[in-house]
């Protein structure tokens, strides 16, 4: 008995009927374009911001949304250096995924905008990074090598 390939047959189908295809699916979403702007608000506003920030971790990071989640959780909601608290306020809602940026690229920990900023011109001045002990912690034992994630083992 021979089996049948689906994928095979769909692809062909789309080849030999492509203008077709294209016409018609122009012609409904012309027809329909509210009600499809629509739905496509509707989904972005629930879901589409943390798939599209899921879809950026992974891609940026390798991180999971769980592996951030547990992070969030092992940091307290705070900042891995200053322990200044996650804030919903402001210009700066949320806190940063910091990383080196050698050539590993690890993740270190999350980190509130002022420290990850004050920490990335600290990483091109090493001797004022030696200054400061809070930062020098924080780099030699990061909170992401604590849980073995974003390419710590």
């Amino acid at each position: 008995m021979v089996k049948f390939d689906r994928v095979a047959y769909d692809k062909k189908y789309y080849r030999k009927n492509r203008a077709s295809i294209l016409k018609r699916s122009e012609t409904y979403r012309q027809e329909n374009r509210e009600a499809i702007n629509s739905r496509l608000r509707d989904w972005y506003s629930k879901k589409g911001r943390d798939v599209k920030r899921a879809w950026r971790w992974m891609a940026e990071y390798g991180l999971t949304a769980e592996e951030v989640g547990s992070l969030f959780l092992f940091q307290g909601g705070r900042c891995a250096i200053c322990g200044e608290k996650n804030s919903k306020e402001g210009r700066w809602k949320s806190l940063n995924i910091d990383h080196e940026h050698g050539g590993f690229k690890k993740v270190r920990g999350l980190l509130c905008t002022l420290c990850n900023r004050i920490l990335g011109a600290l990483e091109r001045r090493p001797k004022l990074l030696k200054l400061c002990k809070p930062f020098q912690i924080y780099i030699s034992y990061p909170p992401a090598r604590k849980l073995k994630i974003g390419g710590w083992k």
